[in-house]
């Protein structure tokens, strides 16, 4: 019927950890429904309703490093994340832009402090 992306329905629920504390969220489609979800979460909205957050996640077919997941990788990693790590964005912190991409690769963010961010490589034609 032509309703855009969509996550299986047999997916298992994923969960989200916030400063230690976890939650079971339903996998969304799109980047915006998840952090919409992980806002209502009850023990995280006092928090977090309204905050500016990024989001990473450990992807297993990537190696042990931790990646800050944007809204362009959201489809392309959604079926390997198990569980996602809210940050709050803090009020001096610069977060470099991610570029429009084709295939995962790694960059290097500008705060060492910060994870990597997923990005995909822009089509040179």
């Amino acid at each position: 019927m032509g309703q855009g992306p969509s996550v299986p329905q047999n997916k298992n629920p994923l969960v989200v950890n916030f400063r230690g504390r976890t939650a079971v969220i339903t996998r969304h489609a799109t980047y915006d429904e998840t952090l919409a979800a992980i806002k209502t979460v009850k023990t995280f909205k006092p928090e977090l309703s309204s905050r500016d957050v990024y989001l990473t996640a450990f992807i297993q077919r990537l190696g042990d490093e931790e990646f800050e997941i944007t809204d362009d990788a959201w489809l392309k990693v959604i079926d390997s994340i198990d569980v996602l790590y809210i940050h709050i964005v803090g009020p001096n912190e610069e977060r470099p832009p991610a570029p429009p991409y084709e295939e995962v690769k790694r960059i290097q963010p500008k705060n060492l402090s910060r994870p990597r961010t997923l990005a995909i490589e822009p089509r040179r034609d």
